[in-house]
């Protein structure tokens, strides 16, 4: 007689967040990723809505997010805002859903760890400032290999969004200014246009700009 004995199965205590980083700075679109420990379900980690983000201070205003891209190879939710600049000086409270029936879960169904206390279906909640910037962003940046716009390209084509192309400055460099458009320019036209001459004041700014007093 043989005894089958089947182990059993310990219930999931929930995906956790092992960490917050920021992307993007001055005029890049601001990038929020998010790493997890586990896979997720794809419908409930790419849902805008299991996301709220806001401004920290007496008027804290919310910020929209406009998409939530989910990467399962490395368990990452990567948050794009709908103000794509956010100010990097300033400090924003991000809270992901893990409680309701629409909340963040694993591949299995269990809810969020957000406390982090080994129970599931509790929010996550992190203020983060400039100390949590890891780079530039992958997005509106001017890359300058052909891996790096290969992958600005990639991640943009995943973006739910209209109008969020990368610069291509590797293969189509950008031109050279217009000298006429300097400051120094400005500055010789409207000197020319104050002078007392005959003819065109703009022609006479851009002799004075093209060979000096």
């Amino acid at each position: 007689m043989s005894l089958n004995v089947t182990p059993a199965v310990s219930p999931s205590t929930g995906p956790t967040i092992l960490r917050l980083q920021r992307f993007g700075f001055h005029h890049q679109t601001a990038l929020i990723e998010l790493t997890f420990n586990i896979s997720l379900d794809p419908t409930r980690a790419q849902n805008p809505a299991n996301y709220i983000l806001q401004g920290v201070g007496r008027h804290g205003r919310f910020f929209a997010i406009s998409a939530a891209i989910y990467d399962p190879i490395g368990h990452t939710v990567t948050l794009v805002p709908a103000d794509r600049l956010l100010a990097l000086r300033a400090s924003y409270r991000l809270t992901v859903i893990g409680t309701g029936p629409l909340g963040v879960t694993d591949s299995t169904g269990a809810l969020l760890d957000g406390l982090n206390n080994n129970k599931p279906g509790s929010n996550y909640v992190k203020v983060f400032s400039q100390h949590h910037l890891s780079g530039p962003s992958r997005i509106f940046t001017l890359p300058t290999t052909l891996a790096d716009l290969r992958e600005c390209q990639a991640f943009s084509a995943r973006l739910p969004l209209p109008s969020m192309p990368c610069v291509d400055t590797v293969t189509r460099p950008r031109p050279p200014p217009d000298p006429r458009r300097s400051w120094l320019f400005r500055t010789f036209h409207r000197l020319g246009s104050a002078l007392p001459t005959r003819g065109n004041p703009e022609r006479h700014g851009n002799e004075i700009f093209r060979n000096g007093w």
